[in-house]
């Protein structure tokens, strides 16, 4: 018997274990993995698992694996359901050290696995002491299926842990027809077989194939030794009935085939088990479709008496199969209200597998399909929409020619449809609020075909304009793009809005709102307001290169565009210590300098100007003035009052400008008192320009 690896996840996956350190039911007692049997179409006979495993230093312990059908979503929350296999105990080989450890299914444990079906494995501690740990993944598990856990009372799934395993069955073939020894109960009568005539020397099934041709393979039957028969078993063929198969059928005729032998002595005593017949050479008979054979076990040479014989598994209390039990005894054929617990396989006379490459189908559908020898099988491409077929490949090999092909199925074969694409794709893409149509996406053209597409903005949105493989391309709505080549085109869309961003005045003022952008609907206003710190005032605004005096000002913009937003201040102690000093430059160091600092729109007056003696201590009163704003002043006397106003006549005031570090200018009017005749009169003094700090 050949093992075949039906699923697996290798040992060089591990990263981690699990831990079975408490007896089966108990809490880590039990670990799973699910895993799916191979899709092509074979039936497999299970014979073996095995798992990475180790123990802790001392332990003890007695080791079953189990196989159950399965529950749930396989790969994310796959369960054990059903019970369908327990191997043999495995009590000693393992050590300090990983190693893979082989469970053994024997008897009627070898159940016969079906095709491209998940199943759940088991792995359990029944009794022991210390730990048993079970290599697995838990860092990049890439296994699809998954783990879980028995918690004492239920399973818990684990699904982003893999464990390390592998599943073996003996290959059947395809299954053509069944009775499975579910359906067999210990109660039901059994039959056994005797070589002479004076009993039962063969038992068998009918049965009807199904509408596919197939190669014989191997036959199954449900086998138990008492006490110790000697020599060969066989299964034999027949094709020709007396009866009605399924109630009363019966062979009339001689075997058409026959299996190689099997040793009776070879087949278990202590359980049912499923034995294998298989059918070699010139046995290997055509099968054809929706025909009536049967089956039968035949005690050919065996030595078998009333103490050593073969008993065969049998449903006497319900028997449900479509075809009958028959019987050789006494001489004769005869059938009966049974049914044999059975499986034939075969293999089909030659597969052709059809593959196409994406882009098309094909007819027949792409998959495996099977053929009698030298039939002649006509495929045909069908290609998707932009596509064409470019050639065929059969067994690796190309072919040039139409969408149709001619396969003789001398041999199995795989045949593969090649597709070219002869469409250029337009990829529409939106950046946000809006959508298109066509919508986003790939969309495919002839060659050269103008493709229209209209932008729809959202709510809220304008259209700006198109980008075609991320060069601005067109402000048109709809636009039109030739399909000369791939493209992708994208839609800009604006918020009817604009933006003002204020500037931020550190720490010589803030604004309301704070500084920062602002978003300003369409047709609407932004009204800011600036406040100085102390020793700054507030002079004016700069909105996107134009002066604004108002404070608070509204300011307005169009959709789309951002605006800035600068308050203008300047710091008022600096400007009259540089005035101070450029005082005592021009008149010298006794002169003392007040200052009085008019706000804007602000009016003062200055009294009490003393007379200049040039000997004592002088004193100068000093205006300072933001760019821009006028003043106005009356000066008392003795015999007459005189009144000041900037800007008015350059005669009677002279201003210097005087500008900051920070490139603001500013006013200055400096007044200067002195006495004549007893008059207290004014004379403009004018400043020397000053710069910096």
């Amino acid at each position: 018997m050949t093992a075949t690896l039906l699923d697996s996840y290798s040992e060089a996956n591990k990263d981690g274990q699990y831990e079975l350190n408490a007896d089966w039911n108990a809490s880590h007692s039990a670990l799973t993995h699910s895993f799916t049997t191979p899709n092509n179409g074979l039936s497999h006979l299970l014979s073996s698992l095995k798992l990475y495993l180790d123990l802790s230093a001392g332990s003890t312990y007695s080791l079953t694996a189990h196989i159950y059908s399965h529950t749930g979503t396989y790969g994310t929350s796959s369960e054990p359901d059903t019970l369908l296999a327990s191997s043999d105990a495995v009590t000693s080989g393992l050590t300090g050290t990983f190693a893979l450890t082989t469970f053994t299914f024997s008897l009627d444990q070898r159940i016969v696995l079906s095709p491209n079906t998940h199943y759940v494995l088991v792995v359990r501690r029944d009794s022991g002491d210390g730990t048993v740990r079970v290599g697995s993944d838990s860092s990049t598990p890439t296994h699809g299926g998954n783990v879980c856990t028995w918690d004492g009372a239920a399973w818990q799934v684990v699904a982003d842990i893999d464990a390390c395993f592998y599943v073996y069955g003996e290959e059947m073939g395809i299954l053509i027809d069944s009775y499975s020894e579910s359906n067999f109960a210990t109660g039901d009568p059994i039959d056994d077989l005797h070589p002479s005539d004076t009993g039962n020397s063969a038992h068998g099934q009918a049965l009807t194939t199904p509408a596919t041709t197939y190669v014989l393979n191997k036959a199954v039957f449900y086998l138990k030794k008492s006490g110790s028969p000697t020599g060969n078993l066989t299964c034999q063929v027949f094709d020709s009935f007396t009866g009605t198969v399924g109630s009363t059928a019966y062979p009339n005729a001689s075997a058409i085939a026959e299996s190689d032998t099997v040793d009776s002595s070879s087949i278990g005593s202590a359980d049912y088990e499923l034995v294998t017949f298989t059918f070699s050479g010139a046995n290997r008979i055509t099968l054809s479709a929706s025909t009536d054979y049967g089956f039968a076990v035949v005690a050919k040479t065996a030595t078998i008496d009333g103490s050593n014989y073969i008993l065969i598994g049998l449903d006497f209390s319900s028997p449900t199969h479509s075809g009958n039990g028959f019987l050789h005894q006494t001489g004769s054929w005869e059938y009966g209200a049974i049914d044999d617990i059975f499986y034939l396989f075969g293999e089909p006379t030659y597969a052709l597998t059809i593959t196409a490459v994406d882009h098309g189908s094909s007819d027949p559908a792409e998959g495996i399909h099977y053929y009698e020898v030298d039939e002649s099988v006509e495929v045909t491409a069908t290609p998707d929409s932009h596509y064409e077929l470019d050639y065929w490949t059969l067994d690796d090999v190309e072919h040039e020619g139409s969408d149709s092909i001619i396969v003789t199925m001398d041999d199995d074969h795989t045949l593969t449809a090649v597709y070219v694409y002869i469409g250029k794709t337009l990829t529409i893409t939106a950046v946000d609020h809006g959508s298109t149509n066509p919508a986003e996406g790939e969309h495919v053209y002839d060659q050269n075909e103008e493709a229209e597409v209209t932008a729809a903005p959202d709510e809220g949105y304008e259209f700006s304009y198109w980008r075609l493989d991320d060069d601005p391309y067109s402000t048109d709505n709809p636009v039109s793009v030739t399909m000369d080549d791939d493209h992708t085109l994208t839609v800009v869309y604006l918020k009817e809005e604009y933006t003002v961003i204020i500037s931020a005045s550190g720490t010589k003022g803030a604004t309301d709102p704070v500084a920062g952008a602002e978003t300003v609907e369409e047709d609407a206003t932004l009204e800011v307001t600036a406040t100085a710190t102390a020793s700054y005032t507030f002079n004016h605004w700069l909105y996107s290169g134009i002066i604004y005096n108002d404070n608070p000002v509204t300011v307005s913009g169009d959709v789309g565009k951002t605006y800035t937003l600068t308050p203008v201040y300047y710091h008022t102690q600096k400007l009259f210590n540089n005035a101070k000093a450029a005082f005592k430059r021009k008149f010298g160091a006794s002169f003392e300098v007040t200052r009085k600092i008019l706000e804007l729109g602000d009016a003062d007056t200055i009294t009490g100007i003393p007379a200049i003696t040039y000997t004592s201590t002088e004193s100068i009163n000093m205006i300072i003035l933001p760019k821009g704003v006028s003043f106005a002043f009356t000066a008392l006397g003795v015999y007459s009052q005189c009144s000041l106003t900037g800007y008015t006549d350059s005669n009677v005031a002279i201003f210097d400008i005087i500008e900051d570090s920070e490139g603001v200018e500013y006013r200055v009017l400096t007044v200067q008192s002195y006495g004549f005749s007893g008059v207290f009169f004014f004379n403009i003094v004018e400043l020397e320009k000053m710069l910096g700090d």
